[in-house]
């Protein structure tokens, strides 16, 4: 029995965390060009590195009972410590955000369970911000890049205006999805 429920809310509201997002693997790859490099060369690298996961808030609007469509707005941050020559010398810190378009399909549908796939495109806006320890100096750069995510497993559980979800794919969201929705 596939998409035979018809849920009379049309208007979706979630909240949800994700781990290991693109954005994440970016600063990741990133960190590893920069130590690999500014160790030969300058000296430097980053350390004690950490990241806060993906925190987003989306809207969806469902016009037919297999399909979703809307807008997500994400933000995630890491920090890093600079070492140079085995000094303590300043903290970087960068933050994500992103803005993407998506669109779900549901393809089981029953009273208190769905499960989905889900695409979405967008761009992530970066601010980076370098602070040095012994003075007053700051650098701030920003740069944008388009991002994307594809989670061909979803699954939402709960009541017709409440519930939760869980998702696995890759992308801005995480490789590990989690969160509430709401159904207005």
């Amino acid at each position: 029995m596939l998409l035979t429920n018809v849920y009379s809310q049309q208007h979706q509201i979630e909240v949800g965390a994700g781990v290991l997002s693109s954005n994440a693997t970016v600063d990741i790859l990133s960190n590893i060009g920069k130590n690999l490099a500014g160790s030969a060369l300058t000296g430097s690298t980053l350390t004690n590195s950490q990241y806060y996961g993906e925190f987003r808030a989306s809207y969806s609007y469902l016009p037919l009972n297999w399909l979703a469509t809307g807008a997500t707005a994400s933000f995630s941050r890491s920090m890093h410590d600079h070492i140079q020559y085995g000094e303590y010398t300043g903290k970087q810190e960068i933050d994500y955000f992103t803005i993407a378009a998506e669109a779900t399909f549901y393809y089981m549908n029953r009273e208190h369970v769905r499960l989905y796939g889900l695409i979405g495109v967008g761009g992530t806006f970066v601010q980076q911000t370098d602070r040095d320890a012994n003075s007053s100096y700051l650098e701030v750069r920003n740069y944008n890049y388009l991002n994307f995510q594809l989670s061909p497993i979803g699954i939402e559980a709960g009541a017709q205006q409440f519930g939760g979800f869980m998702e696995l794919g890759f992308g801005y969201r995480g490789i590990i999805s989690l969160g509430a929705y709401f159904r207005l």
